[in-house]
């Protein structure tokens, strides 16, 4: 299945300033396997739960992650010390606020899946594609009804 989000320009402007002059960033998931980003620059056996501590957190490129939980949004990965435990800004995607939007958790599952999941998207990769346009920026979305499994960026997308 194929969905767009729209998030607001200026929001994601602000979210990858956050991301870039951060020293330290936040990894997703899979990037807490990753070797080239771990202290041991090994990939974890499987029965073993990757942590956090394991990761160097400076290796972690910035960008922002879309996350898929309560909603969809977007969020910067920037570790800002002395804030970890503050809760993040995030921007919801068009329709799927769960604060104001109602039918929120159908839409969701429509246009992400039915899992939970964050999905890094490297901070280049956005810078460029608001420098293309004017618009708001669209992610366009593929799923296989459960995880999404591909993702493509465009600025100029409409409201927001």
């Amino acid at each position: 299945m194929n969905d767009v989000l729209l998030f607001d320009r200026k929001e994601v402007s602000d979210l990858l300033t956050q991301a870039k002059t951060a020293k330290e960033h936040y990894p997703t998931f899979d990037q807490l396997y990753d070797p080239a980003y771990r202290f041991d620059e090994k990939e974890p056996d499987e029965d073993h739960l990757a942590k956090q501590d394991e990761v160097d957190l400076t290796k972690i490129p910035w960008g922002l992650q879309l996350v898929s939980d309560r909603g969809v949004y977007l969020m910067s990965n920037a570790r800002i010390p002395g804030k970890e435990q503050s809760k993040p800004k995030v921007i919801y995607a068009e329709g799927l606020n769960p604060e104001i939007d109602d039918g929120w958790y159908t839409d969701k599952r429509i246009a992400m899946g039915g899992d939970d999941q964050v999905i890094f998207i490297p901070g280049n990769l956005v810078e460029a594609e608001l420098a293309k346009g004017s618009g708001n920026l669209a992610i366009a979305v593929e799923h296989n009804n459960q995880y999404v499994t591909a993702y493509g960026l465009h600025a100029g997308g409409g409201t927001a």
